[in-house]
């Protein structure tokens, strides 16, 4: 009688792997099946698996929050004498956090604009720090200082990669900037820098539209709201015009001085 004695499986996890960081993916792992087995599955960790039954040449990718030593098994199938397992250790260091920040969120053009930038975590220590912005901004400091004259061209987001000693990189932190034009109240003329009382003279800007005439003593010379002066009484004072400021920006005043006469010939 010949009776045929099937062989057992036999598994074999590989070589050890080089630690990879938090979603990040592993070398190829590298494992073998013989005896019995026919084919093995890798499993294991809460990150997920790429080719998982190439035995030879599957990856893993680690998930987002796992972290320290995993375990990785190699189970074998096929063959007719069960199934045996391999395993081997893969370490995942943590990513880093990055926080960026700003103390000049909205300012007025020409203000100084500065950036602060923050880490933990990680398993490296080491920081090393990458910062991007609008005009193709760039800077390897901690807290840089963008520019000490603001211009508009700066406003946006701007975005801080942190890298530890492991060369494990965190996601990105952004924080926004502002910068706006200052106003602009342009410069007052008119055809008469003096009137008698009950006359008027139209007075016009350079500046910006949509500002706010006044006068400083509205009992010598009143101002409507486009502009037109009046004469009331004997003296002199100024007319203004303001145009008001935002995002940071003082208003803009410009002045022009008139005088109110008692008659003019």
């Amino acid at each position: 009688i010949q009776k045929t004695v099937n062989s057992n499986p036999t598994a074999s996890a590989g070589s050890g792997l080089s630690a990879i960081c938090q979603g990040a993916t592993s070398a190829a792992m590298g494992g073998s099946v013989g005896g019995g087995a026919t084919g093995g599955t890798w499993s294991g960790g809460s990150g997920s698996w790429t080719n998982a039954t190439d035995v030879a040449n599957a990856t893993y990718t680690a998930g987002a929050s796992e972290s320290g030593s995993i375990t990785l098994t190699l189970t074998t199938s096929g063959g007719s004498c069960g199934s045996t397992t391999d395993t081997k250790n893969i370490t995942v260091n943590a990513n880093p956090t990055a926080s960026a920040s700003t103390s000049t969120a909205t300012v007025c053009q020409g203000s100084t604009i500065s950036l602060t930038g923050g880490s933990s975590g990680g398993s490296g220590g080491g920081y090393t720090y990458s910062w991007t912005g609008p005009s193709s901004y760039s800077s390897s400091d901690q807290s840089p200082t963008i520019s000490s004259s603001a211009t508009t061209s700066m406003s946006g987001s701007y975005d801080l990669v942190v890298t530890d000693g492991n060369s494990c990189s965190s996601a990105t932190s952004s924080t926004s900037i502002s910068v706006t034009a200052p106003p602009n109240a342009g410069s007052l003329s008119g055809s008469n820098s003096s009137i008698g009382v009950s006359q008027t003279v139209q007075l016009t800007t350079s500046g910006s539209a949509g500002g706010n005439w006044g006068s400083n003593d509205a009992s010598i010379a009143s101002v409507n709201s486009s502009g037109l002066v009046t004469g009331v009484s004997v003296g002199s004072t100024n007319i203004t015009y303001t145009v008001a400021g935002s995002g940071g920006c003082s208003d803009d005043v410009a002045s022009y001085s008139i005088a109110i006469l008692g008659s003019v010939s």
